[in-house]
């Protein structure tokens, strides 16, 4: 079984779902590799960015989020636990987009 693999990702989501606090940990772990894959396919449709950001650091605040988020949300599946974490991911991209291409944003003037 790889690292990542969907089986192993399953496990770990019902092992959080359980109430283990180390689960969640190591599920972002497990799957951080398929994340920041994400990460850079969802990025390279916001191009303006690149300006002001790096695919590391839109990923390290992605996974914040996505780390709170499973606080209070409970995943179903290994697709659920990736569509948590897309929507996550584009959060912080529209979150960024809105701080340097807002109205008071840098970009912006």
């Amino acid at each position: 079984m790889t690292k990542g693999s969907d089986t192993e990702l399953q496990g770990l989501i019902d092992l959080a779902n359980r109430g283990d606090k180390e689960a969640r940990s190591r599920l972002l772990d497990h799957a951080c590799d398929r994340l920041l894959k994400l990460t850079k396919t969802m990025f390279a449709g916001f191009p303006s960015l690149k300006r002001w950001e790096q695919t590391d650091d839109v990923f390290v605040n992605s996974m914040m989020r996505l780390h709170r988020a499973l606080e209070s949300v409970q995943p179903e599946s290994v697709r659920h636990f990736f569509n948590l974490a897309g929507t996550q991911i584009r959060r912080e991209l529209l979150d960024l987009k809105k701080h340097y291409y807002g109205k008071e944003g840098l970009g912006a003037n």
